[in-house]
């Protein structure tokens, strides 16, 4: 005997429950798998901690070959840059990187495309193509550990939640340092040893500590 059709409609779904089901699906999807607004920032992210380790491993390879210095410590004569800091122009001090396995268009971080162009050559290279600071306290003779000593890192460095202007940069261990820029909250450097570290702004002040100096010259691009 054929059951009647009026007597199954309790057990159909209108379509208000079948919304409902339909939302109650989207909400669980949406718990197990989160949009992935911060994607592309965390590629951008991936990329610019690639960049300082090459950028960490080209300066090593250049104080290799010259008695384990860095370009900062050696004379505009030998190919160094020493005379040039009191110019305090960043680029100066990549240009020796040149020679070497680094690209130009590694010097420049992609979450740095507002105000920074990259390029794929280093001739014209200048601050405008940089992204990064350098250190002039970086050593490899130093009595400091290589792997708390700073070589390198993002340029939008902040005192007190200002943002340091360009040029040669005179700070110390004490000063309120932070990031303001490009990563939210956060920024990256590159060690004397070659590792690269994501920096949280509330972590930075005990990141320059650590390296037990008085004072930290760096030149901001």
């Amino acid at each position: 005997m054929k059951p009647k059709m009026c007597g199954q409609l309790r057990g159909a779904f209108t379509l208000i429950e079948l919304l409902v089901v339909i939302a109650i699906i989207i909400i669980f999807a949406g718990l197990l798998f989160p949009p992935h607004h911060g994607g592309k920032e965390k590629a951008r992210l991936t990329q610019c901690v690639s960049n300082l380790k090459q950028i960490g491993l080209g300066y090593n390879l250049w104080a290799g070959a010259k008695g384990n210095l860095f370009p900062w410590e050696v004379s505009t004569n030998a190919g160094g840059t020493l005379e040039l800091i009191p110019q305090g122009n960043a680029a100066d001090h990549f240009l020796p990187l040149s020679n070497l396995v680094v690209q130009a268009r590694v010097l420049f971080c992609p979450s740095d495309r507002a105000v920074r162009q990259q390029t794929d050559s280093y001739l014209g290279f200048s601050n405008t193509n940089l992204s990064y600071f350098v250190s002039l306290e970086a050593r490899l003779a130093s009595p400091v550990s290589s792997s708390d000593l700073i070589l390198a890192g993002d340029r939008h460095l902040s005192v007190s939640n200002q943002m340091v202007n360009p040029g040669l940069f005179v700070t110390t261990n004490n000063a309120a340092l932070g990031w303001k820029g490009f990563h939210p909250a956060r920024g990256l450097l590159v060690f004397v040893d070659g590792h690269a570290e994501v920096i949280k702004k509330e972590k930075l002040p005990a990141v320059f500590q650590r390296q037990t100096i008085a004072t930290n010259r760096l030149v901001i691009p």
